[in-house]
């Protein structure tokens, strides 16, 4: 027999009666909860807190209707709150749920229902909105409460209440004992007499047995059920009865599967005695038979089934784990079973190194496992296994950065006599991963290949797949075969779409693919992709963490968003604080980084420190010192430095032949040599040129494009007719024709159109020879920015050459009348202007009338607005002279606005004007005004019946504003802002129609809410949401609606609802179907 415990402790906790408190004001509330939860307590307190609530206990001597009616009396009253407890024990009185089912179909008074379950079936109350179900969530303990209630430090309280789960009585008995390591032990003895008294002394002994024995499995459903009480029919009756009985049966995450509260499971357990062994061994089977070996393993360790544990695990595929990255479940795994059960079997340790040496922290662990694998190998005289813990120790090495010490070991262990099947094919996959960041390609090649003919002729599943995926990564990819690499990603994503685990994996292979192609839309997309699969995993492998890490970094870097690099370069290097491989990678990125914003001697700097260190990984830090010899390439063009010399481990590129690195390589070289007045720039200039994608090298470095396409500008006719330079991106003509035709530099001008560096082209205007002056301005006339303009007219002034300048004049006419950029116009809210990429700021304007102008136009943009029409609207009560006057000079501070590159007396391209009328290019503007009529208009005006909302309608009714609120009290937008509200109104409408049609009545309700907020007169829209809260079951809602409907129409129109909205109301108070 227990001790007796010291009193209780209480603690307020009024997060509970103001949840009550909320929802009682607008529907009734039925509350269950398990045996110790603290129900009744919570009712007093409530009841203590609000005078008009009058509690009722249920007991086996009320349980007569006209005892209880006889209570409620006195309570029945508009303001009152009944609360019921100990419901459950009206299950069997048909009478009294009856007449409560009946009470509940009122408004008032309120009930609160609580009980362990509910005595009748709710369901037609909570889908009618007539009340609200709570659980034992609510009367759960929070942390909060927990550490008030225990009086002790938070992370300590943390746990508790994490382990019990926030279980009142759990906690309260554990807040009367004094903290000892004895604690939780003396509460759940404690908890266990009150359980075997108050709880299961109760249930009919059946039901105690079937809880006893469904408690022994970690989790099940009726099948198992059934196996276990051997009674199929009877265990149906047994299982609904916990249920219905809220005996503390939780579900799980499984649909249809079930477990006990983990202290209610340790008692039942207790309970049932010598008998777990064997209902163990039963479910232990069932859960393999059923195809879940996982939980078949839980189940025999949970059970102390050592010896049955590792036969299953040794059977679990190891492809299964990695399928979902459950790295921690196999340790924990392997980790429970004793010295006896691993003795004999090796290939277990061979399998947890194989697993944990990818986890983060655990690479340690993983060397010790896998040393202890080849030393229990040798004395069992497992080969295979021996093997296969070599092959996973040289990959350790591998990931520690010591490569050729890898390399050496799982070489060894492929000349091993023994070393085949699978063995083998483990080791030429770590063989070949080794070699290629060696840069040793051509011994890498023919291991892939026999790795992959290995898997085929095995038939494995998936083994082929993974050595065509690291064939791809570490092979074709930085040897720049994209065609190659990109065939085999594909069919490897595609067979393991289904496979989380996996699947990140090779997504980070298919970000390299896009990092290398320079494709940043796709590298952005691929980044999307690989961040939703890992957040699917249960365990972060290290691989994951550090690649998703790089690619995130890689693609703020391109996006230039400086505060993003910053943040995300600071988190890759603390992840890559203990990889020498990604020690690497970070310093390329910051390098890169450094490089784009012009800081190309700290670039140097960063990386010339990072080579120092050493590092076996040679592809990479050829990757880093070509990125160090472009900044200080970039140094040299900007004469910071007098001179350049590739670093030796970049020369490595050459001989990999690494074909896009090459190309950056050449680029860099040509530019190099030109700025040393070395002719064989033009040579390193054709190489370049020459490859079949021209835009690669401005997507992959748009920096470096920038400066080497200016050299185009540099070569001759001759040049330009040679073989080695037919690639050239001009029509071989005399560089002093004047037409423009002749010089036709398509490639060069979409470098310049889309990195905007024209501060590299302009000084080239001035340059000595003529020919190259007259290339610059036409290559400036093909760009069609408008920002070359003043250059271009400071030029043609000091211009001498005739041809020269005859080809400067039509490259400003050229650029004077290409189409300007586009004018992005919000009038509905406020107001804002876009000019193509740019913010128009307020403080721009100059004056309010400049935008009142702009506004004007905006709004009436396509059509010819003429002088009256202008001073009516926005001069209306000025003298007309004066107010022309005005205009002009308004107008032209617009243009000024608006054109603010283009010379003084130069036309307007936005506007068309002639005479005295003035029309805005309904092409050059995207007005939201008009797109908000368009959309509109057209699915209004649609003969086709919708069954689904068009998604641009939705958009277009979200998006909707007031048209220009700043301006209230303007006569020209009095007019149209009334149509733009009343397309709203007739949109929202609509919206709701369809809705209301295709049963989706919630939105319906939406809806036609924001038709009558917005129109209270339109009728019906009133009708529609009485139809809508009809069908949902909430005819009072409904009924509520036709009163709204009466008091609007009466206010807006003065005019009672038609015959038709006073029928339905009539046939919803006679409870038909509307």
């Amino acid at each position: 027999m227990q001790p007796p415990l010291p009193p209780p402790r209480f603690i307020e906790r009024p997060r509970i009666g103001q949840t009550l408190r909320q929802i009682i004001a607008d529907s009734h509330i039925f509350l269950t909860a398990p045996a110790g939860y603290g129900k009744t307590v919570a009712l007093r307190r409530f009841v203590r807190d609000n005078p008009n609530a009058h509690l009722f206990t249920i007991t086996a001597a009320s349980l007569d209707l006209a005892t209880l009616r006889a209570w409620v009396r006195p309570f029945h009253q508009t303001n009152s709150l009944i609360v019921l407890d100990d419901v459950h024990l009206l299950a069997s009185e048909g009478d009294i749920c009856t007449w409560l089912q009946q009470q509940l179909t009122q408004p008032q008074p309120r009930w609160l229902l609580a009980g362990r379950s509910l005595p009748f079936a709710a369901d037609w109350l909570l889908v009618a909105g007539q009340a609200v179900h709570l659980t034992k969530d609510l009367l759960a303990f929070t942390l909060a409460e927990t550490e008030a209630l225990l009086a002790e430090p938070a992370a300590q309280a943390a746990d508790w209440q994490a382990r019990l789960g926030g279980w009142s009585l759990a906690l309260s008995l554990l807040s009367r004992l004094p903290p000892s390591a004895e604690r939780l032990p003396a509460a759940e003895a404690h908890l266990f007499n009150y359980l075997t008294q108050a709880v299961f002394a109760q249930l009919p002994p059946k039901l105690n047995q079937f809880m006893q024995r469904t408690a022994v499995p970690l989790q099940f459903n009726v099948q198992l059920a059934q196996v276990l009480w051997e009674n199929a029919e009877e265990a149906d009756e047994l299982f609904t009865a916990v249920l219905q009985n809220d005996l503390y049966l939780q579900p799980t995450q499984q649909p249809g599967q079930y477990r006990y509260h983990d202290l209610i499971r340790d008692y039942l357990r207790q309970q049932l005695g010598d008998e777990q062994q064997a209902v163990a061994e039963t479910a232990v089977a069932w859960f393999w038979q059923q195809d879940e070996p996982h939980t078949a393993v839980e189940q025999a360790l949970d059970a102390n089934l050592t010896q049955q544990a590792a036969d299953l695990i040794a059977q679990v595929p190891l492809t299964s784990f990695h399928g979902s990255s459950s790295y921690a479940t196999y340790r924990r795994w392997v980790r429970a079973l004793d010295e006896t059960a691993l003795a004999t079997r090796p290939m277990l340790l061979v399998r947890l190194a194989n697993v944990i040496q990818i986890m983060p922290g655990y690479e340690d662990e993983a060397q010790q496992y896998g040393q202890q694998a080849i030393r229990l190998a040798e004395r069992v005289g497992d080969t295979a296994a021996m093997l296969l813990a070599q092959a996973n120790l040289a990959h350790w090495h591998y990931q520690r950065g010591e490569l050729t010490t890898g390399r050496d070991l799982v070489l060894a262990a492929l000349t091993h006599p023994a070393c085949t099947d699978y063995p083998r094919l483990y080791s030429l996959r770590i063989a070949s991963l080794i070699l290629c960041d060696l840069g040793q390609y051509r011994d890498a090649f023919p291991l892939f290949q026999e790795a992959i003919a290995i898997a085929l002729a095995r038939q494995a599943q998936n083994e082929p797949f993974m050595n065509r995926a690291n064939l791809a990564w570490k092979y074709y990819l930085p040897l720049g075969k994209l065609a190659e690499a990109r065939e085999l990603l594909t069919a490897v994503l595609n067979h393991f779409a289904d496979t989380i685990g996996w699947l990140g994996q090779y997504l980070t292979y298919w970000c390299e693919l896009q990092l290398v192609r320079g494709d940043w839309a796709g590298l952005a997309e691929a980044v999307t992709r690989l961040e939703a699969a890992l957040a699917q995993v249960e365990t972060q492998t290290r691989h994951n963490e550090l690649w998703l890490a790089h690619y995130q970094t890689a693609l703020a870097i391109m996006q230039a968003d400086v505060a993003a690099v910053e943040l995300a370069l600071a988190r890759y290097d603390s992840l890559a604080e203990s990889s020498q491989l990604h020690r690497v990678c970070v310093s390329w990125l910051a390098v890169w980084h450094l490089r784009r914003q012009g800081a190309w001697a700290e670039a140097v700097a960063r990386g010339e420190r990072a080579l120092a260190q050493p590092s076996q990984f040679a592809h990479y830090r050829a990757r880093l010192a070509l990125e160090v010899d472009i900044a200080q390439g970039m140094r040299l063009l900007a004469g910071e430095v007098d001179t350049f010399s590739l670093h030796p481990e970049t020369r490595q590129l050459v001989g990999w032949r690494s074909r896009l690195e090459l190309r950056r390589l050449r680029a860099l070289l040509a530019l190099v040599c030109w700025q040393r007045g070395d002719g064989r720039w033009r040579r390193h200039w054709a190489a370049v040129h020459a490859k079949s994608d021209p835009a690669f090298l401005p997507q992959r470095d748009p920096e470096l494009a920038a400066h080497f396409w200016r050299l185009a500008l540099l070569v001759s006719e001759e040049q330009a007719s040679s073989d080695a330079l037919r690639r050239l991106p001009f029509a071989s003509k005399d560089a002093h024709s004047s037409s423009l035709d002749g010089y036709f530099f398509a490639e060069a001008a979409d470098v310049f159109r889309a990195n905007g560096r024209l501060d590299l082209l302009l000084p080239w205007l001035k340059n000595d020879d003529p020919a190259v002056r007259g290339r610059t301005a036409v290559l400036l006339a093909k760009i069609g920015n408008e920002q070359a303009i003043p250059a271009l007219v400071a030029a043609l002034k000091g211009e001498g050459e005739t041809a020269v300048r005859q080809t400067i004049e039509q490259a400003v006419q050229t650029v004077e009348t290409a189409p300007p950029p586009l004018l992005t116009v919000q009038l509905m809210g406020p107001f804002t202007l876009q000019r193509g990429d740019v913010w128009i700021e307020e403080d721009a304007w100059h004056r309010p009338i400049v935008q009142r102008l702009f506004q004007f136009f905006a709004l009436n943009a396509g059509r010819r607005l003429s002088k009256d029409q202008i001073l009516e609207a926005l001069w209306p009560d000025s003298d007309p002279e004066k107010a022309w006057g005005t205009f002009r000079t308004v107008y032209s501070r617009l243009r000024k606005l608006l054109e603010p590159a283009l010379p003084p007396k130069s036309a307007n391209r936005y506007f068309e004007q002639s005479g005295e009328t003035y029309r805005l290019r309904l092409e050059l503007i995207k007005l939201d005004v008009a797109e908000f009529v368009g959309v509109v208009t057209a699915v209004r005006q649609s003969s086709q019946p919708q069954t689904t909302v068009p998604t641009n309608l939705l958009a277009a009714l979200e998006n909707y504003a007031p048209l220009l609120p700043s301006l209230p009290y303007a006569d020209w937008l009095l007019e149209p802002r009334q149509q733009l509200a009343e397309l709203y109104i007739e949109g929202c409408f609509y919206v709701a129609q369809v809705c209301l049609t295709q049963s989706e009545l919630s939105q319906a309700i939406t809806w036609g809410r924001r038709t009558v907020a917005t129109a209270p007169w339109l009728e019906e829209a009133y009708q529609l949401l009485m139809r809508a809260y009809a069908r949902q079951g909430q005819r009072t809602l409904a009924l509520r609606i036709y009163d709204e409907a009466t008091t609007n129409l009466r206010e807006e129109l003065n005019i009672p609802p038609s015959s038709q909205t006073v029928r339905l109301a009539e046939r919803l108070r006679r409870g038909e179907a509307i």
